[in-house]
């Protein structure tokens, strides 16, 4: 039964193409094939139908509404080969990758190992006047609904003595992602906010609007804040510097 349920994971949890997850120290391997392997020594008696999904004991879930996927890792942290940067989103168009993780991390680069790991190379705000790896953190999906195309994330950081809730709000129609964060102390703390996007042609309309263009769609960045942009390493499928 504890194998099912895994491999209902997986079903459900891989990209649209059929990879593995990039989250935390994944790589991008062929998730299917490996599900018809394990098809071919056992019965896997699962529904084999994509849909939204909320995984509470792994505290993982996944919203599709049209050629939308999303998914919201807010595992908890353990260390290890765990990232910091949590609870992490990704976003898919089609098969194609929207939001993206920075990828797993290269120990034989110890400067690159210690900044894959960060909350500054993941999909996330953060307080930089908290050490990550000294942190307590505890992520959660405290709202899910499937019908609306809602996720709710709710994640609360402390580090020596002070700490913060930061909470995100995902709703998503198959058209437009919408993201609201908010960020509560006791204390005064500084805030800063990342989204990864794959290496496309970007193009920034205006302070607060960033615009990509694919072969497949034409993606609006609005912000309430001000945004910019850099080009930034990460590791490809293959686990390389790109």
């Amino acid at each position: 039964e504890s194998i099912v349920r895994q491999y209902e994971w997986i079903f459900q949890c891989c990209a649209p193409d059929g990879r593995a997850l990039r989250i935390s120290d994944s790589y991008g391997i062929d998730a299917m094939a490996d599900l018809r392997r394990a098809d071919a020594l056992m019965e896997l008696d699962f529904p084999r139908e994509k849909k939204s999904m909320l995984f509470p004991d792994s505290r993982m879930a996944v919203l599709r509404k049209g050629k939308m996927t999303l998914f919201a890792d807010s595992m908890e942290w353990l260390s290890g080969h765990q990232h910091v940067g949590r609870p992490q989103i990704l976003l898919f168009y089609g098969n194609e990758p929207v939001i993206v993780d920075s990828g797993c991390c290269s120990y034989d680069r110890w400067e690159f190992y210690l900044a894959v790991n960060s909350n500054k190379m993941h999909n996330v705000l953060w307080c930089p006047d908290f050490e990550d790896k000294k942190c307590a953190i505890d992520p959660r999906i405290t709202g899910f609904d499937a019908e609306a195309g809602v996720i709710v994330l709710e994640t609360r950081v402390s580090f020596e003595g002070r700490s913060y809730t930061w909470q995100r709000k995902l709703t998503m129609d198959g058209h437009k992602l919408t993201i609201e964060d908010t960020a509560e102390s006791a204390d005064a703390l500084r805030w800063a906010a990342r989204l990864f996007f794959r290496q496309n042609d970007t193009h920034t309309a205006d302070a607060n609007t960033i615009m990509q263009l694919t072969e497949d769609y034409l993606m609006t960045l609005r912000s309430d804040a001000k945004v910019e942009t850099e080009l930034v390493p990460v590791m490809n499928d293959f686990n390389k510097i790109d």
